[in-house]
């Protein structure tokens, strides 16, 4: 399997936020961030239904529940495996924007234009 590159996030991105642009994220954790899977293991933040959509080993991010996706990529290292750095990247953009309560649709905006602004 190829590693997930920034196009690629993108496009899978798009499919998590489809017709939840407007969504803003509440179900935070004990720290204020949020937590990839709710009590009932179902995909809950940007991140966690990124994770669904793409396909990938969800018990990394169910392991690591309250940590925040930069750190994930310390505790568990083997995220690199499926990602470039510049997903590795976007995707915590795109979770630092959902934790401070911006829309979904936005939050994707943002970082798709941070680093089209580099």
């Amino acid at each position: 399997m190829s590693k997930i590159n920034r196009s690629k996030a993108l496009v899978i991105l798009g499919k998590v936020i489809a017709g939840k642009e407007d969504y803003v994220y509440d179900d935070k954790n004990r720290y204020g961030t949020c937590r990839y899977y709710n009590e009932k293991g179902a995909p809950s933040c940007i991140v966690g239904h990124f994770f669904n959509v793409a396909k990938l080993p969800q018990y990394i991010l169910k392991e690591n529940n309250e940590s925040g996706f930069a750190s994930l990529t310390y505790k568990a290292p083997e995220v690199k495996n499926f990602f470039t750095a510049d997903a590795i990247q976007m995707l915590q953009e795109v979770q630092s924007s959902q934790d401070l309560g911006t829309p979904w649709g936005v939050a994707v905006d943002k970082a798709t234009n941070a680093f089209e602004d580099e």
